[in-house]
C-alpha cells in the first residue's frame, strides 16, 4: 500500500465522519423543532382554555350591555384643538431639487 492510497482512505474516512455528524445534527434539529412546535401548540391551547374559563365567569349586568351612549368615533375635539398648527408656504420650499 502506498502513501497516496493511505492518504486517500484517511480523507474519505474524515468525509464520512463529517457527513454522519452533519446528518445527525440536522436530524437532532428537526426533532427539536418538532418538539418545540408541539409544546407551543399545547401552551397556546391551554392558555386559550384558561382564558375562556375566566371570561365565562364574568357576566356583565344588563344595563352595561344595552348602553344608550353612542361610541366615540375619531379624536376628541379638545385634542385636535391642542395640536400645533403649521402654515405651508410654497415659496419656502421652492425650487424643488430633484436627484
Amino acid at each position: 500500500m502506498s502513501t497516496s492510497e493511505s492518504d486517500n482512505d484517511y480523507t474519505h474516512g474524515d468525509n464520512r465522519k463529517t457527513i454522519l455528524v452533519s446528518i445527525f445534527s440536522l436530524f437532532a434539529l428537526v426533532i427539536l423543532f418538532i418538539n418545540l412546535h408541539i409544546y407551543s401548540r399545547y401552551c397556546l391551547r391551554r392558555q386559550a382554555s384558561l382564558h375562556r374559563a375566566t371570561t365565562n365567569d364574568q357576566v356583565a349586568p344588563d344595563d352595561q350591555i344595552h348602553s344608550i351612549e353612542e361610541p366615540m368615533i375619531g379624536l376628541d375635539p379638545l385634542v385636535v384643538a391642542s395640536l400645533p398648527k403649521f402654515i405651508y408656504k410654497p415659496s419656502t420650499y421652492w425650487p424643488v431639487w430633484s436627484c
